[in-house]
């Protein structure tokens, strides 16, 4: 269902509230203030607070989902699908910083709510599913033993995403706050996980 132009407003409004303070310290006069509404303009379209959280996820997802379907799948070699992801993921998480902090918190908050949320978008495309097949197919294909194809997507994940988790004290410990020298260890961080993800598989980085 195509959103409206206030539907829009109010979920980057939300969004932006949600990442600041976290669902729980965020109230809907918050984000009415933020989206410049009325309070009863804002539950005239989402009732809660809880449903207007539910759909700043679906919405993000419904944005990224497609995108992800499109580095695993299709024809291209494994490899060059890693380095996509790889590029990909990190300059999308470059653009949203504290994504993954707000994502932490609210799996720690609610573990349950959060776990079945991200399992009804990824049943609508399957695409982390996809991904780990064809890593496990391309694995037994090179003879692999003892290859764990989740462990190695888990571990492809966590790389790109943790340097997010820490990057204040990057900022401050390791580049004096200077942004330009943090986009430098982006760059480089991309090579590196590509590298270390494609020896795992038994192929020479270039």
């Amino acid at each position: 269902m195509t959103k409206t132009t206030t539907e829009i407003k109010i979920l980057s409004a939300a969004k932006k509230v949600f990442m600041r303070k976290g669902l729980e310290a965020t109230s809907m006069n918050d984000i009415a203030e933020e989206a410049e509404i009325s309070r009863p303009s804002l539950h005239y379209y989402f009732r809660t607070k809880e449903n207007l959280f539910q759909a700043v996820f679906r919405s993000a997802a419904e944005e990224f989902m497609p995108q992800l379907g499109d580095l695993v799948r299709g024809n291209d070699t494994v490899e060059n699908k890693i380095r996509r992801f790889v590029d990909t993921y990190i300059d999308l998480l470059a653009t949203t910083p504290l994504g993954p902090h707000f994502v932490m918190s609210e799996i720690y908050r609610d573990p349950v709510g959060m776990t079945e949320l991200f399992f009804s978008v990824e049943s609508q495309h399957e695409n982390v599913a996809y991904a780990i097949n064809t890593i496990d197919e391309f694995a037994k294909q090179r003879g692999l033993k003892n290859f764990d194809a989740q462990q190695f997507c888990l571990s492809l994940y966590g790389q790109c995403v943790f340097p997010f988790l820490v990057e204040p004290i990057l900022r401050v410990a390791f580049f004096d706050k200077n942004s330009e020298l943090f986009k430098q260890f982006l760059a480089n961080l991309k090579a590196n996980i590509v590298r270390n993800a494609l020896l795992s598989l038994g192929i020479q980085a270039e």
